[in-house]
Order: structure tokens, then sequence, then C-alpha cells
């Protein structure tokens, strides 16, 4: 069984446990079309110090933005770890709400 955990600046590692009892940790990256997770850094660095694999998610506000505006926020955000992660859509929330031809966009 691989382990793993999602984890944003509303986590610290007390709240979470320690990223080396983790296979894989999907840090948020961004959200909406302009917030960007202030503890990503943080976080992924502290992940794959400890061995970890990383991800990272965007959260998605299509009830208030375009796709494109979106992802443009995100890769700007990821651009250096693009090759070396996984990369997901956090679509809960008012998303659950909107067409998924959103996202899929």
């Amino acid at each position: 069984m691989i382990k793993g955990i999602d984890i944003s600046h509303w986590n610290s590692i007390a709240n979470v446990g320690p990223y080396y009892a983790s296979d894989f940790v999907i840090v948020k990256a961004s959200e909406g079309k302009t917030y960007r997770d202030p503890m990503m850094k943080t976080h992924a660095q502290n992940a794959k110090q400890a061995g970890a694999e990383i991800g990272f998610y965007h959260y998605a506000r299509p009830e208030l933005n375009g796709p494109e505006e979106e992802v443009n926020n995100f890769i700007y955000q990821v651009n250096r770890y693009l090759g070396s992660c996984v990369l997901a859509l956090d679509w809960e929330g008012e998303a659950l709400k909107q067409p998924i031809e959103w996202a899929r966009r």
C-alpha cells in the first residue's frame, strides 16, 4: 500500500503527520486566477527532502473565472517542477455545480 497526503497553507506538519510517513505529497499550488499558496515551496522542499514523490494541485473556481485564466496561474506557480511532478485539478465545492466542460477546456 502506498500512503500520501495533500497539504496546503492550512496545514502544518503537526496536524498532517510527518512527511517521511508518506510515499507522496500533493501540495496546493494555486486557486482561481490569482491566488498562490504561500507554503507551496516549503511543503514541496520538505516532502522531497523526506524522500516523498510530489505533485501539485490547483483549486478550481469555475464559478468565478475562465479555465485559461486559472491554468495560467497554476502553470506560473509550478513551472519549475514541470516534468518531475504530478499535476491535479481540485474540483469540489462550488465547482461541482459547474459543467465539467470547464475542466476539459
